[in-house]
């Protein structure tokens, strides 16, 4: 039995062309300054889903992007009802069983191996924000230091009493 996907079947028909150019139309309209590296990659994410031939199959399919566009296993982890931990949605790469005080950090510190597998990941997951590696917009890639700086400490300006006329 294949299994079906009816929405991601139904959605999947996105002209690429069009929708670039309605992005476009709106960071010249709205000025919100959109990244070029992440408008061709969501041109290429749609190419590549339109000309899918097993796009009913939704997550399942077998097609892959072009280009690897995911880094979630660089900062995120999802944890299921069951209390297993992954580095992405897809069930295509292990996680681990939380049981104890201690295993999501584990689990972090102990998955270099799975993200050196999905470093090859191109699959149609990997346009979600959460997930992508390039930001919609020139403005999130300035460097943003871990640790803000320290605020200065707040000058004092004296006060000179009234001392009547």
């Amino acid at each position: 039995m294949e299994l079906v996907d009816p929405f991601f079947a139904a959605h999947r028909d996105v002209d690429p062309d069009r929708l670039v150019e309605v992005i476009r139309r709106c960071d010249q309209r709205f000025g919100l300054g959109l990244n070029p590296v992440w408008l061709r990659q969501v041109h290429m994410y749609f190419s590549t889903l339109r000309a899918c031939p097993d796009a009913a199959r939704g997550w399942g399919s077998h097609t892959r992007t072009p280009e690897h566009i995911c880094s979630t296993y660089e900062r995120n982890i999802m944890v299921d009802h069951y209390g297993v931990a992954r580095l992405c949605f897809s069930g295509s790469f292990p996680g681990m069983q939380l049981d104890r005080p201690g295993d999501l950090r584990l689990f972090w510190r102990e998955a270099e191996f799975i993200r050196a597998a999905m470093r090859g990941c191109n699959q149609f997951c990997g346009i979600s924000h959460s997930v992508r590696r390039e930001t919609s917009t020139c403005a999130s890639r300035r460097e943003v230091p871990l640790f803000p700086a320290p605020r200065p400490a707040a000058r004092t300006i004296p006060v000179l009493a009234d001392r009547g006329s």
